[in-house]
């Protein structure tokens, strides 16, 4: 359904070619019809005749973001996608996880390093670690308790009430392949669970807090360090930045980490064009799709 999807929505805006949009005003004329590219698609799932309601935009496509890593995510990703949001909490597992989708990359046929990866990051930040701390301790107290398990027994889709809230999450085997949810955040949530002994109500409340990515504690230059030690040590091509309360946390974010980055030669210090495209450093659409068999002049 999803290949169907992006089948779909590529054959639209290609049905727009940048070359086709004239605006001559001396001649009425704002298209050359002789260009368009009707979609005629017909799929299991989704289909569509005619032209998109509006031309394309000038990125060609907007930039296309696969999240997820489950292994079908990290398939389909290698297929259409040019960016992925991932969720790994430590650079172990992001540097397998990079190894693994490169080397899928290549088995389609693109080069490495056409898909960028971008694991999301909530920061806390303070002038020391102390007082990270302490507005980590803050935020997290605003979290009920049974809003954390109810919470979690939802992502898991295991009822967890029973269990005690400050005990730790049960050992449940069949876990990932039972779920009909996302199989890979659970498994990053279990793995969570367990590597840093988090009781039900404490994993409950991190994933609110973080949305089940990675989170950091700590002062600007603390996380500057560990975002070139993930971003040297081929853990990500980059980061989602995801403030816990905004706008405050993203102007510290802004303010304190981004000209820590510039000094340390790993952040632009100005745009080099005018689209997430062009800032994210990706050429034209590259998506492999194959709407082209299905689409008509």
């Amino acid at each position: 359904m999803a290949q169907e999807f992006v089948d779909v929505v590529t054959a639209l805006w290609d049905s727009w070619p940048q070359d086709s949009i004239v605006m001559n005003r001396a001649s009425g004329t704002f298209v050359d019809e002789s260009k368009l590219r009707i979609a005629d698609y017909q799929g299991k799932w989704y289909s569509t005749q005619g032209l998109l309601n509006v031309p394309s935009p000038p990125q060609g496509y907007p930039v296309l973001i696969q999240a997820g890593s489950s292994d079908p995510g990290q398939d389909f990703a290698a297929k259409v996608g040019e960016v992925i949001f991932t969720a790994q909490t430590s650079l172990t597992a992001a540097q397998d996880f990079y190894r693994t989708v490169n080397e899928k990359l290549l088995a389609v046929g693109r080069e490495r390093g056409s898909l960028l990866i971008m694991p999301g990051l909530s920061p806390i930040l303070g002038s020391t670690v102390e007082e990270a701390r302490h507005k980590e301790r803050e935020l997290l107290d605003l979290i009920d308790p049974q809003e954390a398990v109810m919470m979690l027994s939802g992502i898991l889709q295991t009822d967890l009430s029973g269990y005690p809230a400050d005990g730790p999450l049960p050992d449940i085997s069949d876990l990932v392949e039972a779920s009909n949810g996302m199989k890979s955040r659970v498994q990053l949530i279990m793995d969570l669970a367990r590597e840093e002994q988090l009781s039900i109500a404490e994993l409950g409340r991190r994933l609110l807090g973080a949305r089940g990515h990675m989170q950091f504690v700590g002062t600007p230059e603390q996380l500057a360090d560990l975002m070139e030690e993930w971003f040297n040590g081929y853990g990500c091509d980059g980061f989602n930045i995801m403030p816990p309360v905004l706008p405050g946390d993203l102007d510290d974010f802004v303010e304190h980490v981004v000209p820590e980055l510039q000094r340390r030669g790993l952040f632009r210090e100005e745009y080099e064009g005018m689209t997430l495209r062009e800032h994210l450093g990706l050429s034209g659409p590259t998506v492999l799709v194959s709407h082209k068999q299905q689409v008509h002049g």
